[in-house]
């Protein structure tokens, strides 16, 4: 999905040479922005537990005699919101948690992160709680053949292309590296991935009009979307 992860000690290095120390309040969301961009992020995800713990006991009796045993079980719900970095705006959210006890809170909420990551980005009606998201619903059965980046530019932030498929319907109609999406079939203002697919989702067999920005001068770019299965040689 075009999310990009930060190794945590490369986190560490930025908020130490701008002499950064988290309050663990709400003061700090403004300084983890600060951070964002710094590193070129062009959204951060914000990412919130909660659990409570609680004690079992558990008694057996059989032929040979008895005995007890205890342990402790803990209830885990994980909240995240993906905001964008310039703006502050809340672009998505996402919560997953479990319907019963869980004996170990740290891989468990690893997992339950994952799953509301997946959650805030699957679109409502492509979410079904059983099976999770159709990804197909989301960003559709169709493809042109090129990989782009969210990067700071003199114009601000702009989604670049970094890669165009040989032999692609994208390669064939004159798309190249280095030039600016600035709308998808008429729809315009995304600043990241997440907000790319959801302007410019198409199936097998559909237009796609791209207008980009070469240099100083804008270009219109045509062509039909091909499945996503077929391999591009």
């Amino acid at each position: 999905m075009g999310l990009r992860i930060v190794e945590r000690s490369r986190l560490q290095q930025v908020f130490d040479e701008q002499k950064i120390r988290l309050t663990h309040s709400t003061d700090d969301d403004a300084q983890r922005l600060k951070v964002g961009k710094i590193l070129g992020a062009g959204s951060i995800v914000f990412v919130e537990t909660e659990t409570s713990s609680s004690q079992t006991s558990r008694t057996f009796v059989n032929q040979y005699g008895g005995g007890s045993s205890s342990e402790t079980v803990t209830n885990a719900s994980v909240s995240v919101r993906g905001v964008n970095v310039e703006s502050g705006e809340v672009m998505w959210t996402g919560t997953a948690h479990y319907p019963q006890a869980i004996n170990n809170p740290e891989a468990d909420i690893v997992y339950l992160t994952q799953s509301a990551v997946l959650r805030g980005l699957c679109f409502a009606e492509a979410w079904n709680d059983a099976k999770g998201c159709d990804w197909a619903k989301v960003v559709g059965t169709g493809m042109v053949g090129f990989h782009f980046e969210s990067k700071n530019t003199p114009e601000g932030r702009q989604l670049l292309i970094t890669a165009v498929t040989p032999n692609s319907p994208a390669e064939q109609a004159g798309l190249k590296v280095g030039d600016a999406l600035l709308s998808c079939n008429g729809r315009s203002g995304f600043q990241n991935q997440v907000q790319f697919n959801m302007a410019c989702r198409v199936d097998a067999g559909q237009p796609v009009t791209l207008q980009v920005k070469r240099g100083d001068k804008l270009t219109t770019i045509s062509a039909t979307a091909v499945s996503r299965t077929v391999s591009q040689k």
